[in-house]
């Protein structure tokens, strides 16, 4: 089976994924599903290279705009006007513009997160001390060797008395007493 992407669609994809629009929006604009786009992805080497690119570009993008949600905040002299209720409408307004920015805010730092979690993802930092008593440690390999040399002491003595009873038990080399 022949994957095709016209030029002119494989050009529109690049540009409109680079500039953060949606994949399966895209795919639908251009007539081309997403399943035929990433065989075409596979298939053609190069196209692949460009549209990684491309998807790096609207991580990027989204980065610029969540910079962007998180320079914008009302000024103080509008919280203070709330705070004393002498507010204006512009002020109330502001304020409700805030919230709706520092939920964009929220569910656009989430977003990158995990669409980019090695570049942009929670980094996770593990510290691990502790001490370590060595004379417990060595009293008990100690203790278990002990006992795995009597349990093969004991196997031994029981080879060595069915070996003499039964010969053909015997192990092959073993002296015999």
């Amino acid at each position: 089976m022949t994957v095709h992407i016209s030029p002119a669609a494989r050009e529109h994809i690049l540009e409109a994924v680079a500039s953060g629009e949606r994949l399966s929006d895209v795919c639908a604009a251009c007539g081309v599903s997403e399943s035929t786009l990433f065989r075409y992805r596979r298939k053609v080497p190069e196209f692949g290279r460009q549209f990684d690119l491309a998807l790096a570009d609207s991580v990027e993008v989204d980065m610029m705009a969540l910079r962007d949600l998180a320079r914008l905040e009302p000024s103080v002299e509008s919280a203070v006007r709330i705070a004393e209720g002498t507010a204006t409408s512009e002020d109330l307004s502001l304020t409700v513009r805030a919230r709706a920015r520092e939920t964009q805010f929220r569910i656009l730092s989430w977003y990158i997160t995990h669409r980019a979690p090695a570049k942009y993802g929670d980094k996770l930092a593990l510290d691990v001390t502790s001490r370590l008593d060595m004379r417990a440690v060595l009293l008990g390999a100690e203790a278990r060797i002990a006992r795995l040399g009597a349990q093969r002491a004991d196997h031994a003595l029981h080879l060595g008395v069915v070996s003499t009873l039964r010969p053909e038990c015997a192990i092959p080399g073993a002296a015999r007493r």
